[in-house]
């Protein structure tokens, strides 16, 4: 049950981020096109594409993280016997609990900061940009939640 769920949230994600990334790719061949083209500047893209790309890599981020897709350094456990790979991943799973709720913390201060400066270009927060990353970041703990959970159930994700 809680993996169909989490099936769920993940293939949701993927899909707002690729759509995300799609966006970047449009708002900048627009800009391009608009600019060398018509040779107007629409002022709003750029923020848009910062916007965009920023949700749809951290968001991407935490996807890759549940899939246990993500750059980590597993040469020496893989080489363990089970016992010990087991608890290995278990205390480096549980390590990464503390620093997840550190960007928590600090991503909703700066995403509060944040708030108050608009985009350069149009009356649109910064902050919205900057709350990607405690969103990301509250994804990943549940994710990690899950793994250990299944880990220490005995099943595969």
């Amino acid at each position: 049950m809680i993996g169909k769920v989490m099936d769920s949230i993940q293939n949701t994600l993927e899909a707002l981020s690729g759509s995300l990334f799609i966006a970047v790719f449009l708002f900048t061949m627009t800009n391009i096109v608009s600019r060398n083209l018509g040779g107007i500047a629409i002022r709003w893209i750029p923020g848009m594409i910062r916007l965009s790309f920023i949700w749809s890599v951290l968001l991407a981020t935490a996807v890759l993280y549940r899939r246990d897709d993500h750059l980590m350094v597993d040469y020496f456990v893989q080489k363990m016997g089970g016992k010990l790979r087991k608890t290995v991943r278990t205390v480096t799973d549980l390590l990464t609990l503390p620093f997840f709720s550190l960007v928590i913390i600090y991503g909703f201060r700066i995403t509060r900061v944040r708030m108050r400066i608009s985009y350069e270009t149009w009356n649109f927060p910064t902050g919205y940009a900057y709350l990607a990353l405690p969103v990301a970041a509250i994804l990943m703990i549940v994710f990690n939640f899950e793994r250990l959970f299944s880990f220490w159930k005995g099943r595969k994700r």
